[in-house]
């Protein structure tokens, strides 16, 4: 059997090609094929059937949500069935902690180049400057506080069309120094 990404199977049973959980569960093979270890799936993900049953299963799967494998724990590395949950797009591009381009600064802290530094964050695509501060510390802090507040508004608008784990880990998000 050819393996699908070199890790999935696909045994035929469910509808693949052209839909949502198929191109979904395409994109975990690439990202975890990809990861160079960072990243790993748990056994029954890696068979499409039994992931096309799952998703059909979740809150929001009838939508165009995107899936989240650390939001219920920041620390997990593995797309899991009991640790995974979908979010609407606007919640899961706001949640991205990538440290791709961040360098040794903390999440939502920029150097001015004058000394100080400077709290952003992107909401909707846009860049929206929040204050600064002395030293990274206080430009963290700053980021932060309108982070969390950003994340309960975001579950509060989308609280009825979430799982109420989702729900729950949103609503109790901190946002620590070291994300």
């Amino acid at each position: 059997m050819k393996l699908v990404c070199g890790i999935g199977i696909n045994k035929k049973e469910r509808p693949a090609i052209g839909t949502r959980p198929y191109r979904i569960w395409t994109k975990i093979l690439n990202e975890v094929g990809e990861s160079k270890g960072r990243l790993s799936i748990c056994r029954k993900f890696k068979n499409y059937t039994f992931f096309y049953d799952w998703y059909m299963g979740q809150v929001g799967s009838n939508k165009d949500f995107r899936i989240s494998y650390d939001l219920l724990d920041k620390s997990n590395t593995t797309y899991h069935y009991d640790k995974c949950v979908l979010l609407p797009a606007e919640i899961g591009r706001f949640m991205n902690r990538t440290k791709k381009s961040r360098g040794e600064l903390p999440m939502g802290v920029d150097h001015t180049g004058i000394g100080s530094f400077i709290a952003r964050m992107s909401l909707n695509g846009e860049r929206i400057t929040l204050g600064s501060g002395k030293t990274p510390e206080e430009a963290f802090s700053v980021y932060k506080y309108a982070k969390e507040l950003t994340i309960k508004y975001l579950a509060e608008k989308y609280k009825l069309e979430l799982d109420s784990r989702a729900y729950t880990a949103l609503i109790n998000y901190t946002v620590e120094i070291t994300d």
